[in-house]
């Protein structure tokens, strides 16, 4: 296939592997086919497929994509040169930052971290029982939270500017789900199970393929691999969307190679076509939760490791910690509190009191005073990362439905997160084995 140092056009004829004129040769492209070239690498280590994929990854001139400034074009093309357009702020781009930072033979320096880093932008979300921060997307479309995670697992790590990428991922996909919840453009079908903006075939594009997210063309249309490429963020939300979209469309978007690629209620339509890079995603993703087999395979490359080590990534964990569960028994509040960092403690808020609950396992309780009118649950580890449960109102025998979030506390780090029910399944073994896909 034709390339331009080591980069590949994003379109091309298929008869000729040339060049089709349209759009670029791509660097966003390249770098996710050279995930799925490294990830193939280390599953047939010792083969000549390892021999070709080194040479495949090794070729890709990184430095010369960075066109004498500190961050990565886009693109070039043959007869302008390089886009103007570049990769910064937080998005899909991160996957070809690292890639390039990777590098044996044509790395880009460390300070390019740091470029990519110093546009971004925080968003402050509250929605129900919950506030947090996270770094928001360029796009807020739901595959640029998605896409670096299919092969880097970023779980439990932090890069040198204090941001721990998975949980900001979880964030987004939780205000992603709550706005279709909100639903405030009233769009038909939108709720709970019915959510997932991200970048697909859309009618009402002019392309007929475009991005959606909470603040980028929110149309009415939903993808499945929205919500199915999110599932190591959200696993139980994750799983009934995506059922409830089966059970409840059936042949209009399930067909003979699963989902298809997109619907909107609004105008009835249904997408008829299964998308490449939309299904590829979802099953990569669907397989990291099943047994982390394509995170795993790809995170054991030098290149991988060294990419990691440049970002200034290191194994400090700023998940915040998980308050599974509140209950009221008579004039005891029993909380169930997990983490991955150990717990510190976890306080029972109340008017302008505060009390230590009683630790037993993972359950914590405390006895209630009879004047209590309402309260919240604050918990810390001991990496200074806080979760803060909504704020009750005192009613026999059971907690209410109305929640009235609290915000975090000052100073607490990017990731804190204002939960009421959070937390993880476990990873199970998977047998699937889908290494890389091309578009």
């Amino acid at each position: 296939m034709e390339n331009e140092h080591g980069f590949f056009p994003h379109w091309f004829y298929q008869e000729t592997g040339k060049w089709n004129r349209v759009d670029c040769f791509s660097s966003i492209d390249t770098a996710i086919l050279m995930a799925g070239v490294l990830t193939v690498r280390q599953y047939f280590a010792n083969t000549e497929i390892e021999i070709t994929a080194t040479k495949l990854y090794e070729n890709v001139d990184w430095e010369w994509m960075l066109n004498g400034r500190d961050t990565l074009s886009m693109g070039w093309r043959p007869d302008t040169g390089f886009l103007s357009a570049r990769w910064q702020g937080y998005n899909e781009g991160m996957l070809a930052v690292l890639l390039a930072m990777g590098s044996s033979t044509h790395p880009i320096p460390k300070e390019s971290w740091d470029a990519w880093t110093r546009t971004y932008k925080y968003k402050h979300y509250k929605h129900g029982d919950m506030e947090y921060n996270f770094v928001e997307s360029t796009s807020t479309s739901l595959f640029t939270y998605q896409y670096p995670h299919i092969w880097f697992d970023f779980k439990g790590k932090t890069d040198i500017v204090g941001i721990n990428y998975f949980q900001n991922s979880v964030n987004a996909t939780l205000e992603n789900r709550d706005y279709c919840i909100e639903n405030p453009k009233n769009h038909k079908g939108y709720s709970q199970n019915i959510w997932g903006l991200t970048a697909c075939e859309c009618p009402l594009h002019g392309s007929n393929y475009g991005a959606h997210g909470p603040r980028q063309n929110d149309d009415g249309t939903v993808a499945p691999t929205g919500a199915g490429s999110s599932i190591i963020f959200t696993p139980n939300d994750s799983i009934r969307a995506l059922r409830y979209m089966k059970d409840n469309y059936g042949y209009r978007l399930w067909g003979k190679y699963g989902f298809k690629d997109s619907f909107n209620l609004d105008i009835d339509w249904f997408s008829p076509t299964y998308i490449g890079i939309d299904e590829g995603a979802m099953l990569t993703m669907i397989e990291n939760y099943r047994s982390v087999l394509v995170q795993s395979q790809f995170m054991q490359n030098e290149y991988a490791k060294k990419a990691m080590q440049n970002a200034g990534f290191t194994n400090v964990d700023t998940t915040p910690p998980s308050i599974i569960q509140v209950k009221k028994n008579n004039n005891t509040i029993i909380a169930i509190v997990t983490d991955n960092t150990n717990v510190n403690s976890v306080v029972l808020h109340w008017n302008d009191s505060e009390i230590e609950m009683v630790q037993e396992g993972q359950t914590y309780s405390i006895e209630i005073p009879d004047n209590m009118t309402k309260y919240y649950i604050k918990a810390n580890d001991t990496a200074g990362n806080i979760a803060t449960s909504r704020v009750f109102n005192e009613k026999p025998n059971l907690l209410p439905p109305q929640p009235k979030s609290e915000s975090l506390p000052s100073g607490a780090p990017h990731g804190s997160l204002v939960v009421n029910t959070f937390g993880c399944c476990p990873t199970k073994i998977g047998i699937i084995i889908y290494l890389f896909f091309f578009y």
